[in-house]
């Protein structure tokens, strides 16, 4: 008898060897693996991101013409993100190539035109950052406004975001500032959370391994979970209320239920037209995310319905293909890296006095 529980035990070990080994198990394994490096994201402190990311307009092709039309907008960037001290330092460059502006303004492509002359341009600029301090540096202009830029080309200048967007919102209900940062980590920790229970990637195919930087890494193509993003935006916006002043709860408990309800709406709607959302992911042994890479199409006729009642409305005859896409390399994940903000600088006021100054009543 002893014998035969013996034999059992050693043919469901044989068993389960042979399915690990065929890869059936592996999905279990793989999506572990990238819960894992989810969960790793809250580790970090510092981290450098470099790579490219685009977005393209496709027009579609009129009769008798040789070929479609199209305007590429392209972003290369070198980032160094500290996280724990709220700083970043970056490198960045925009590239516009394509259809020439005058045809797309004149409206030519809708009109079915052919454009004669294609046009590039290029901008190159360092931006770094402190809190609510924002400095940005243009190291390279296209010739057409060079002469225009001349006096903030490579001078660095200063602008006060939290200023700025107190100048410029409208805001019916403010959360003291004192308890800004404690409602920004409560709303973190309530990701955390959420991600631990249904987490918003999901492994779709497992592809072969790669090394990224001498890093032997994991390679998935995983999906968006749109379901957990819209529980994680929902969830989020509820915390706020435990951080106003009483007198205010009733109102925003109000105006938040008006607007869930809204924004569940316009959510489903949304992610039925786009479809589903895939890309590739990289994770290192080490768990951490090494690289990602994805690219997306959308149908601007699908996206029609959606502009309804929005000041977006008059652009509903748009047409074209829309192609989204990013490349990012991530790593120097919590080194000791030390950003030192400009010391010469000019501030933005001081430089467009008309974009800040108040108008009289």
């Amino acid at each position: 008898m002893k014998k035969s529980y013996f034999i059992i035990i050693i043919i469901a070990i044989g068993v389960i060897g042979g399915l690990l080994a065929s890869g059936v198990w592996s999905p279990f394994v793989a999506q572990k693996n990238l819960n894992k490096a989810i969960g790793k994201l809250a580790e970090i402190s510092l981290f450098k991101a470099e790579g490219n990311g685009w977005v393209e307009m496709i027009f579609p092709k009129e009769d008798g013409k040789e070929k479609s039309q199209n305007i590429k907008l392209s972003l290369d960037f070198e980032s160094l993100f500290d996280i724990k001290n709220e700083k970043s330092d970056s490198e960045i460059n925009f590239n516009l190539e394509g259809l020439d502006p005058l045809s797309l303004l004149m409206g030519s492509v809708a009109l079915g035109e052919e454009s004669g002359m294609e046009f590039k341009l290029s901008l190159g600029a360092q931006v770094k950052s402190k809190e609510n301090e924002l400095y940005i540096k243009l190291t390279k202009l296209p010739a057409l406004l060079s002469d225009l830029a001349s006096n903030i080309s490579d001078q660095w200048i200063k602008t006060d975001l939290k200023k700025i967007s107190q100048e410029t919102t409208e805001e019916k209900i403010k959360i003291p500032e004192e308890k800004e940062k404690e409602l920004l980590a409560k709303i973190f920790e309530k990701i955390k959370e959420l991600l631990k229970k249904k987490p918003i990637l999901k492994v779709k195919k497992i592809l072969a391994g790669e090394r990224i930087d001498g890093m032997s890494c994991f390679h998935y193509l995983v999906n968006l979970d749109k379901d957990s993003i819209k529980e994680m935006i929902i969830e989020s916006a509820k915390i706020a209320k435990d951080y106003l002043p009483a007198e205010e709860k009733a109102a925003y408990e109000k105006a938040l239920e008006e607007n869930l309800n809204d924004f569940s709406k316009k959510y489903d709607e949304f992610v039925q037209k786009i479809g589903e959302i895939n890309f590739e992911v990289w994770i290192g042994k080490d768990f951490f995310i090494r690289k990602i890479k994805g690219e997306k199409e959308i149908d601007s006729e699908k996206l029609k319905d959606l502009l309804e009642g929005t000041k977006a409305e008059e652009i509903k005859e748009f047409k074209a293909k829309i192609k989204l896409g990013i490349e990012s390399k991530f790593s120097d994940f919590n080194k000791e890296v030390k950003i030192e903000m400009p010391e010469d600088y000019k501030d933005y006021e001081e430089l467009f006095p008309a974009a800040t100054s108040t108008p009289s009543e």
